[in-house]
């Protein structure tokens, strides 16, 4: 069957995706500045160790700095995956779903977009650096539970780590991934995306201002 063709607005996706990182962006500014306002009535007392190497003004611009990289790091891959997730919905359909995990911890996974109709799952990361066995082992029981589920596992990774043992550990995942589904690696999950929406998903992220 062909897939239906929707007329959609001019920028439709462009315009989607941009209200996604605005309302992202709201957040976390707002996040960000009442953390450093906590954080300009602290004592800091533990900072006489640190001024064994830098002074205090180095210091404060540091422990301000900190807290913005946190934020972002912690904020940065929700906002991708979120706009990847809504563009993945619109064209193909699906939704995000748990999946059992019998007797085995975690008791489910969470797929990004589970589609029943064309039995496609798609797991979306951003950047994913996770380094242990542990996380290893889960996304192959993922993947081994989608497909006895008669499932598709394709698997988008965007950004990947450059630390050598995480890099080794995400391309143990991406070429289970591979052999039993669908994975498409930094510019070629772009490509993915781009082809799927008819967009350039890169250069939306690009022309989003916020200042």
């Amino acid at each position: 069957m062909l897939p239906i063709k929707i007329d959609r607005p001019k920028d439709y996706f462009k315009s989607n995706i941009h209200k996604i990182i605005s309302g992202y962006h709201n957040k976390i500014m707002t996040n960000i500045n009442d953390t450093q306002d906590r954080m300009n009535g602290f004592t800091n007392k533990h900072h006489l160790i640190y001024e064994l190497f830098y002074d205090k003004k180095e210091i404060e611009l540091m422990e301000k700095y900190h807290n913005r990289a946190r934020i972002l790091s912690t904020n940065a891959g929700r906002i991708f995956d979120t706009a990847v997730k809504f563009i993945i919905q619109d064209v193909e359909g699906g939704q995000s779903e748990y999946i059992d995990n019998p007797g085995q911890h975690p008791n489910r996974f969470e797929i990004d977009v589970l589609n029943h109709d064309k039995k496609l799952a798609y797991e979306i990361k951003w950047r994913d650096a996770g380094t242990d066995g542990d996380h290893k082992n889960k996304e192959h029981r993922k993947v081994d539970l989608l497909v006895e589920k008669g499932y598709t596992p394709i698997r988008l990774t965007f950004f990947m780590p450059e630390l050598e043992r995480s890099l080794n550990a995400q391309n143990q995942i991406i070429n289970y991934y591979d052999k039993y589904g669908e994975t498409y690696t930094q510019d070629k999950a772009f490509e993915y995306i781009n082809r799927m929406a008819d967009i350039d998903l890169l250069q939306i992220l690009k022309d989003f201002k916020t200042f």
